[in-house]
């Protein structure tokens, strides 16, 4: 299916998705979302209800229908993000860490594993950041064959940095944008729910 999403949004720049919903609540989807994010180093880490992978894993089936059957309810309704801050490489600062609870955490990679594809036909082959297959080392071993290639001849780097970025995003426009590829409204509700879910 996600090779069906990705071939359509290739091939129809201006095609708008709908009825993506159902996959979301999908069980082999919600299956295949759990077990990404339970192999995740951070499912051993709490969210705000306390539980933890092995919470999960004790009753794995009875919690993933109960996931589903609220999704499919359309009740499911994110929890606030547990709030920490962690230490920055190389400075004295720290950064904020969001920590979302498990259940929300396979709802939002459920979610990816839908919207994924769609996007990935759209954004440009020069981007590296937070796509499948791509890395920071693919980013600098481009950088790096622009630098000694014949075709052209860059002589600069220019590194740059929006602080807190991700903090400020503002969240009308950032719907606006997924509007543009998806129709199901459905989509845009539990996104919105995200995004609304705030900071504990």
């Amino acid at each position: 299916m996600q090779k069906k999403l990705s071939l359509t949004a290739q091939e129809k720049p201006e095609h708008k998705f709908g009825e993506l919903y159902s996959l979301l609540c999908n069980e082999v989807w919600l299956r295949v979302a759990a077990q990404e994010t339970l192999k995740n180093k951070g499912s051993k880490t709490a969210g705000i209800d306390g539980m933890t992978k092995s919470n999960f894993l004790g009753n794995f089936d009875g919690y993933l229908t109960e996931l589903k059957e609220t999704l499919k309810a359309q009740t499911f309704e994110p929890l606030p993000v547990r709030r920490v801050y962690i230490p920055k490489a190389n400075s004295e600062k720290k950064r904020p860490l969001g920590i979302p609870i498990l259940f929300d955490r396979i709802v939002q990679n459920t979610l990816r594993m839908i919207l994924e594809p769609i996007w990935e036909s759209d954004f440009s082959i020069h981007s590296y950041g937070f796509r499948p297959n791509r890395s920071t080392y693919d980013a600098i071993s481009a950088i790096y064959l622009q630098l000694i290639g014949s075709k052209w001849t860059y002589q600069w780097i220019i590194e740059g940095e929006i602080a807190s970025y991700f903090d400020t995003i503002p969240h009308q426009k950032l719907i606006k944008v997924v509007k543009k590829r998806v129709a199901d409204k459905d989509i845009h509700e539990g996104l919105w729910r995200f995004l609304r879910a705030g900071v504990m």
